[in-house]
């Protein structure tokens, strides 16, 4: 009985998918997430001069280096505060309107164990390893 070939991982063409299904790639940046105390550090994570600073060093280099890989086949989940100023959120909201792998998501203070928290939504009901 002849063997029948492992699917294919899209991602890296040649490579075998892991029994089960396909395999999904997830970039996550924690662009200014806040812990729960009040520090000098968690307050800088919103000061607009800060977060301007910031966003021009992701424009500059972070954009469009994720942006410019070859294999699009991934989803950039961004995390940001919630308590992100709206003007910057608007400024997020044009990168990922222009570019769908780029999800800006924003998360309350202090949470914790966000990797399985902003995937979840893109999973299906299929074993994950």
């Amino acid at each position: 009985m002849p063997s029948t070939p492992a699917p294919q991982n899209t991602a890296s063409p040649g490579a075998p998918t892991p029994a089960g299904g396909t395999v999904r790639h997830f970039i996550i940046t924690r662009f200014n997430l806040r812990g729960m105390e009040d520090t000098p550090s968690s307050a800088k994570m919103i000061d607009a001069a800060y977060l301007g600073q910031r966003l021009e060093l992701f424009e500059r280099f972070c954009l469009p280096t994720v942006r410019s890989q070859t294999e699009q086949d991934f989803k950039w989940l961004v995390l940001f505060a919630d308590e992100t100023p709206q003007a910057v959120k608007a400024r997020v909201a044009t990168y990922a309107a222009d570019w769908p792998n780029l999800v800006p998501v924003y998360l309350p203070r202090g949470s914790s164990s966000v990797g399985p928290l902003v995937v979840a939504p893109y999973l299906d009901e299929s074993p994950q390893i």
